[in-house]
């Protein structure tokens, strides 16, 4: 294993654990009576939101980029036949993370700007 795979191991661990005791933290913040979502208060959502927009689309390039490596080779190997399956793969992921990415924004703006709407 190169020190690059464990770097980016190291990495997703660490945004994992942060997202996941952000997400417990909000959790309980937005629970609470009088609860800060569309307040002046601390907002602990919109980072825990940002959070998770940035690791979904870290974690959608980094299985794009695993699979255009592995078309890649099978390009070379086995001809245009056998790889156009995986193109096919990487256009659905990049699709399902963007409609996520889409609506995930449009809630960090109705939070940012305090509008209950």
């Amino acid at each position: 294993r190169s020190l690059l795979q464990y770097v980016n191991t190291a990495m997703i661990v660490a945004v994992t654990h942060m997202f996941k005791v952000l997400g417990i933290v909000s959790l309980v913040q937005v629970t609470q009576p009088g609860s800060p979502l569309f307040t002046e208060q601390l907002n602990l959502a919109i980072p825990f939101t940002t959070l998770s927009l940035s690791l979904n689309i870290i974690v959608t390039l980094m299985i794009s980029g695993y699979l255009l490596w592995h078309r890649r080779a099978m390009l070379a190997s086995l001809g245009k036949e056998h790889a156009k399956q995986y193109t096919s793969i990487i256009a659905m992921l990049i699709e399902s993370a963007a409609l996520f990415a889409v609506f995930v924004v449009i809630l960090l703006v109705t939070i940012a700007t305090q509008s209950p709407v």
